[in-house]
């Protein structure tokens, strides 16, 4: 069969040259190598802004570890400074001195941290501040030295210089504090409390003023701290029953102050017989010096007769910061409540139990009176003489019988009894109204507490890690 040619139209192409077969297969690879190149360098790209943002978080991390290391820090220091104003004597430790166990103190007695910063003008109540024998700031500071099995503050409180305070042992910076006062001039009974905080111990950070921070985080607080006092209203009578007065045979009351009246003796339900001595100011007749017929103060609840004078309730005082309680139940001696006089100058003392005056001493003294309320009998042994300073206050919460004198009892200031109160035995109970121990305890004994709404945040200053 014949076959027809193709037309010349229809003639396939002539093969390509051998040179352009052998140039495809290598363009199509350098257009693959593009292509990944460009994916490596967008892979490239993200990762370099995943790992900026890494490092952004990491330093904004590492920012927010140092800034709130610094301010629990500060923190902490204010709250330690409040603690120690309504603690007792201590040494440059910031450690409690006295008690059981330590050994005698020495002669004076090293002083409490309220005694070492602040003064209490005896005038107006003013808060002073005192300052190093150089004229600088006197202050206080803690560091944190986790090498131990668990960590703890070292702290320094020296009375003159800066805190000695030497860099913990452990791995890594331990957060550090450093404490100063300052006067409020407008305001009695008010101190401003300085709190520098820093991520380590590092003189620079914690120095005031404050001065450049390298590689640190300090936060700077402030609050105002007031003197809450125990005694709100001091007695303007040498005795004051709110009851009926028993035994009065055996009372000697003066009151030599005009100013505060005159009374030796005030009573709301009279007194069973005139007391051995009663004198008011010179010139002033003994009925003049006595006031036994108080309706009103005998229609007092006991509990309103304590608010009247120590401006709370008996629970509360109790509880305050600066209150410290001793146990009794077992019998107070004399010794032992002079001891805790003298080791917490500006403390009020409540005694739960019984106190034995058993042997002759002082409790308290002309510039360091005492804060005394009593919950329970007193006894004084006979031969023993004892004075106290400071204001006597017997409670009579728990029904407690009276007193028996058997020696002599002398106090200075004044003396407060709720209910009715009986002397017995053939001792004496002597009463000298002392206006200035009064006013004293009444401007210097108490809590320091904060004043709400002064919390205030000066700084916080990261220093640039390098």
């Amino acid at each position: 069969m014949p076959t027809s040619r193709p037309s010349p139209w229809q003639r396939p192409a002539p093969p390509a040259p051998r040179r352009a077969l052998r140039r495809r297969p290598r363009e199509r690879g350098v257009a693959t190598l593009v292509i990944v190149m460009l994916l490596f360098f967008v892979v490239a790209l993200t990762a370099a802004y995943a790992a900026r943002n890494l490092v952004f978080e990491q330093r904004t991390a590492a920012n927010q570890l140092r800034s709130t290391q610094a301010f629990e820090a500060a923190e902490a220091g204010a709250e330690w400074a409040l603690a120690l104003l309504n603690a007792g004597r201590i040494d440059d430790a910031c450690r409690p001195v006295g008690g059981a166990g330590s050994g005698p103190l020495p002669n004076p007695p090293p002083p409490s941290f309220r005694e070492r910063y602040l003064s209490v003008s005896a005038a107006d109540g003013m808060v002073g501040v005192r300052s190093r024998s150089d004229g600088g700031v006197l202050g206080a500071g803690c560091v944190l030295d986790a090498s131990g099995a668990s960590p703890v503050w070292r702290c320094s409180c020296p009375s003159d210089g800066l805190p000695a305070l030497a860099a913990p042992g452990a791995v890594g910076a331990g957060p550090a504090f450093r404490v100063r006062f300052a006067a409020v001039p407008t305001r009695p009974g008010v101190v401003r409390i300085d709190v520098n905080g820093c991520t380590r111990l590092d003189e620079a950070c914690l120095a005031f003023p404050s001065q450049a921070v390298d590689g640190d985080s300090r936060v700077r607080v402030a609050v105002l701290a007031a003197l809450k006092s125990g005694l709100v209203t001091p007695p303007s009578a040498a005795v004051t029953v709110q009851g009926r007065l028993g035994g009065a045979a055996t009372l000697e009351a003066y009151n030599p102050d005009a100013a505060s009246g005159g009374l030796a003796l005030h009573a709301g339900a009279g007194a069973d017989g005139p007391p051995a001595v009663l004198a008011g100011p010179a010139g002033t007749p003994a009925d003049l010096a006595q006031l036994l017929a108080d309706p009103a103060m005998a229609a007092l609840p006991p509990e309103r007769m304590f608010i009247s004078a120590h401006g709370m309730w008996r629970r509360t005082w109790a509880e305050q910061p600066a209150t410290l309680r001793i146990d009794c139940r077992g019998a107070c001696t004399r010794a032992a409540l002079a001891e805790a006089a003298r080791l917490n100058p500006g403390r009020m003392l409540w005694v739960a139990g019984d106190v034995v005056l058993d042997t002759s001493g002082d409790i308290g003294a002309r510039d360091a009176p005492a804060l005394l309320v009593v919950d329970g009998n007193l006894s004084t042994q006979p031969g023993a003489e004892v004075r106290l300073y400071g204001l006597l206050h017997f409670v009579n919460a728990n029904g407690a019988a009276g007193w028996s004198v058997g020696g002599r009892l002398s106090v200075v200031g004044g003396l407060v009894s709720e209910g009715d109160w009986t002397l017995a035995g053939p001792g004496r109970t002597v009463v000298a109204y002392d206006a200035a121990i009064l006013r004293q305890l009444r401007l210097s004994h108490g809590s320091f507490v904060r004043v709400p709404g002064s919390w205030r945040d000066f700084e916080r200053t990261i220093g640039e890690l390098r």
